[in-house]
Parts: C-alpha cells; sequence; structure tokens
C-alpha cells in the first residue's frame, strides 16, 4: 500500500472542477487500497499570484499524518510547485489570463498596466517552466488542447488522460423539456451563450435550467431579462449532489461550454 498525496489549489469557498476530480482521484486510490490524502494549496487571487506561489512552495508534502508519502500527483498551477522526488502533473490547467487568455486580458488595459503585466507575465511563463520540469518528474496533459499548451509554451511533450467522470450513482428517469447547465458562473465558462441561444428563433420553446453561482451570476440574470428569455431560464444558485444527479437524470441535454 502506498501514501499518496493529491495536490491542488484553490480559493476559499471556491468549489472547482479540479476539485471535484482532486476528490474522485483520492477516492479512486482510496479504492485500490492505496493510503490517499487531498492536500489544498492556497490561491491568494489574481492580485496577489506571486504570494500563491510563494506559499506553495513552503507546503510540505514529504509526510502526511506523520508517514512518508511515496508518490504526489498535482493538478494545477502553482501546486505543481510543490516539492516531491515521485511527483507527476496531471495538469488541469496554468493560469490562463497569462497564457491563452492573454489577448483579451491584454486589451482591457491601460497602456501602463500592459507593460505592467506583459512583464508579470514573462516572470511566470520562467516560474512555470522551471517548476515544470524541475520541480515534476513527469507531466501528463488532462485533454488533448492542454497537451499542445504544454508543447507550445514549455517544450513539454505529454501523453493525455482524460479524468473520467465521478463515480456516482446516475441514472436516466426522463427526457425532461429543458436543458440543464451546472458550473461556476464567470465569464471563463460561456454560460451566456446558453441563455443567448435561447432568443434564436428555432430554440424560442426551449427552457434551460442553471446550476452553480459565482460572480457572474447577476449579469447571466440582466442578460436573460434583455432578451426576455427570464420566463425560460430558471437559476438554481449552489446545488447539492443529488439536485444536481436528479437533473441529470430528467434533462433533455446538457449544455457544456468551457
Amino acid at each position: 500500500m502506498a501514501v499518496l498525496t493529491v495536490v491542488t489549489s484553490s480559493p476559499p469557498s471556491v468549489e472547482g472542477g479540479h476539485l471535484v476530480i482532486a476528490r474522485a482521484l483520492v477516492e479512486a486510490a482510496r479504492g485500490c487500497g492505496h493510503d490517499a490524502h487531498l492536500i489544498v494549496t492556497p490561491d491568494y487571487g489574481f492580485g496577489r499570484l506571486f504570494a500563491t506561489y510563494a506559499a506553495t512552495l513552503k507546503v510540505d508534502v514529504s509526510h502526511v499524518d506523520g508517514r512518508r508519502v511515496d508518490q504526489v500527483i498535482s493538478l494545477r498551477y502553482p501546486s505543481f510547485g510543490v516539492r516531491h522526488s515521485a511527483h507527476v502533473c496531471w495538469l488541469n490547467h496554468a493560469m490562463r489570463e497569462y497564457y491563452d487568455l492573454w489577448p483579451r486580458l491584454a486589451a482591457s488595459l491601460s497602456p501602463r498596466n500592459k507593460v505592467k503585466e506583459g512583464i508579470r507575465r514573462r516572470l511566470l511563463h520562467a516560474v512555470d517552466r522551471h517548476l515544470l520540469k524541475r520541480h515534476v518528474t513527469q507531466v501528463v496533459a488532462q485533454s488533448y488542447t492542454i497537451q499542445s499548451r504544454l508543447l507550445a509554451d514549455f517544450g513539454i511533450h505529454a501523453d493525455v488522460l482524460h479524468p473520467p467522470p465521478p463515480q456516482r450513482p446516475y441514472r436516466c428517469d426522463e427526457y425532461g423539456d429543458y436543458i440543464f447547465a451546472i458550473s461556476r458562473l464567470n465569464p471563463l465558462k460561456r454560460v451566456d451563450l446558453l441563455v443567448r441561444a435561447l432568443a434564436e428563433a428555432p430554440a424560442r420553446s426551449v427552457r434551460a435550467v442553471i446550476g452553480g453561482e459565482g460572480e457572474s451570476a447577476g449579469e447571466l440574470h440582466a442578460l436573460a431579462r434583455s432578451l426576455s428569455v427570464a420566463d425560460r431560464v430558471r437559476f438554481l444558485g449552489r446545488v447539492d449532489e443529488p439536485t444536481m444527479l436528479a437533473h441529470l437524470a430528467r434533462c433533455r441535454a446538457v449544455c457544456f461550454t468551457p
């Protein structure tokens, strides 16, 4: 039996897909007889990026509950900065604002801030390249998109291993009359595409149920009202697992727009 730690980072009280994957990985390892643990490293937010990295570098993953750790699996920035001699990074993503989303961020900045953030971006690329090549013994991508980014950004050739669906009691009760979406409500998740689609002529009889919370919730409500589809969109807010499974079992289709 190996002692294994799964390491990811997260802001306080934020539930992201990487945490779902991390918990499922821990449970799968335990199911195979290993002593598996989840460690969540700090994420202080966009404005304190390097403080987040500094705090992560101080996290000790060599022992857990008094036992020596045999294997570490990290999932995202900056958790791949932890130090261990047997460290696999199963990469979910780096900080996208400084990578594939940089053009959008740069377009929103003043000339002075664009220079400042450009310097920060170059420093972050250098730090990430060092950590992924020196602190990690193997890098595996969670998708082909991430695989291509690893090669383009860092010159790292990585195999792809897709995360399986978490082990849950999925079922199909009926094919209802609505589309279900569940996600954190922020611009990167593009849930607005579902709301906008309801205003198109072919979708005039379609309803949507959206689960999740986040900083874009108010904007999505306002968008539904402005498009005159508010009577066909139901926002659930944060949902528990039984509620989510019930909607997955009864909806006509699931909308996923990352």
